[in-house]
Formats: structure tokens, C-alpha cells, sequence
């Protein structure tokens, strides 16, 4: 199976050129493959941020190369990377980033709506989404009216609707409470197996990496340790995932 995301020598350094540069990402390497669900941990400060930002082309790395379906996305002009992010990769936001003023199926529709898609086209797939995650009686509503479960459900239903090849989270359960964090990990993990899509997912939480096939640990700008759920259970493995965070943080 070959690589969804490949990155080699990925070095980021602000104020490069003052007295005192900051490192935030350091010499790293990464491979995800195909239909692979990763996570990300690691404490604050550690550069998971700033990884995720370089590896969803929102951050433009000061060395090293980032492919993603085998295109060098730091390689593309600015129209080119934008066409890119906007047919491969879907995003999914701690805080939503729904616009208030349109309904959920407009909301849902948007990156097929900037595509310019035709309108049977984004009706369809908005439908399909909207069915796989439970959506179809909440289409006509506002965000406004949602609860913060299915605010997240609408943003997840948004970055699905293209059918990218990747989907970005940036702690997609950060902002909800444990019973609706857990249906949105079960709603992702669906997504991943039956949609085949990969998922690389930014956390400080255990139980959300739990959903994971592996977990990436940073420290300093730098993997130090890699955890494979394997064969192992969910629960085995959020385990696993929380006897490791008490060495890893002391």
C-alpha cells in the first residue's frame, strides 16, 4: 500500500535570522499510508501545531519536503496549492469554523461550492454525508440552532463532502463534552474504514488517540516515540496510550 503523506527532513525555525531562532520542528521524517488513522500527541509547546499547519499546507516549512498523494505540496504556486487543498485534503477544526449565515447544507456544501461543482453534483453528495452522519433533519437549520455535537458533525460531514483523500483534525474534540467526543471519534472511525480515508488527527487526549492505528509522540519539535495499536482493543490501547503518558510526561 503505498504512502498518503511522506515527510522527510522537515525542519521549521521562526525568526530565523535573529539572536534567538526558535526550533519548532526538527529534522522530522514521517510516512502515512492508505487509508491509515494517525495521531499526533505530545505536550504544549511541543510542535504539534505547528506540524499539523505544515503538513495541511497552511505553514510553509524552512526545510525538507511534505508529499501528500505523492505531490511535493511546498513544490506548488500559490493557485496550484490552493486547487490541491481544496480536491485532496478536508479539515475539521476544534472550533468548528462554521459560517453562521448559511444553513448546514450550505455549510456542508462549501468546498464543492468553491469547486464551482453543479448543483445536482453538490446536492447528491451532500445527501450522502449527511446520511452517513446523521445529518438529514438538521440540512435546513443554522448553526445557531445546533448543540456543539452537531455543530462538529456538520464541520466532519464538510470535510468529507469532496471526498479528499486526507482529513486534517486539529483536536476535533477539544471543544466537546466526553458523550459527544466519543460519537464524534466513532463517526471518524467510520469515516476511515468504510470511506477509506486517511485521518491524521492532532490531540492532547487519550481517549480520542485511542480511535488511532498509531500515535506519534513530540517533544522539542521532534518524534521520540511512536506507539501501534495493532491487534490490540480500543480500550487495551487507551490504556496502553495512558501508561505511556505517565512516563512520557514526568
Amino acid at each position: 500500500m503505498k504512502n498518503i503523506v511522506n515527510v522527510k527532513n522537515l525542519n521549521l525555525t521562526y525568526n530565523a535570522n535573529s539572536i534567538k531562532p526558535y526550533h519548532a520542528l526538527k529534522d522530522i521524517n514521517l510516512q502515512v499510508t492508505e487509508g491509515d488513522f494517525v495521531a499526533i500527541m505530545g505536550p504544549s509547546g511541543s510542535g504539534k501545531s505547528s506540524f499539523l499547519n505544515v503538513l495541511a499546507s497552511l505553514q510553509a516549512p524552512s526545510s525538507g519536503s511534505v508529499l501528500i498523494d505523492e505531490q511535493n505540496i511546498w513544490q506548488l504556486n500559490a493557485n496550484q496549492l490552493a486547487k490541491f487543498r481544496g480536491q485532496k485534503l478536508g479539515f475539521i477544526f476544534q472550533e468548528y469554523n462554521l459560517i453562521e449565515s448559511l444553513s448546514v447544507a450550505d455549510n456542508i456544501a462549501l468546498p464543492l461550492s468553491l469547486a464551482k461543482a453543479k448543483h445536482t453534483t453538490i446536492t447528491d453528495a451532500v445527501n450522502q454525508v449527511a446520511t452517513l452522519l446523521h445529518l438529514k433533519d438538521q440540512l435546513k437549520k443554522f448553526p445557531n440552532e445546533l448543540s456543539g455535537g452537531q455543530k462538529q458533525r456538520v464541520a466532519a460531514a464538510r470535510a468529507l463532502v469532496h471526498q479528499p483523500k486526507l482529513i486534517f483534525g486539529d483536536e476535533p474534540t477539544g471543544a466537546l463534552d466526553s458523550a459527544n467526543a466519543r460519537e464524534m471519534m466513532n463517526y471518524l472511525n467510520k469515516i476511515n474504514i468504510e470511506q477509506h480515508i486517511s485521518i491524521l488527527m492532532v490531540t492532547h487526549d487519550a481517549f480520542s488517540a485511542s480511535f488511532a492505528n498509531k500515535i506519534h509522540f513530540l517533544s522539542d519539535g521532534q518524534i521520540v516515540q511512536t506507539l501501534e495499536r495493532s491487534n490490540q482493543s480500543r480500550e487495551t490501547f487507551y490504556r496502553a496510550i495512558l501508561d505511556f503518558l505517565g512516563t512520557f510526561e514526568e
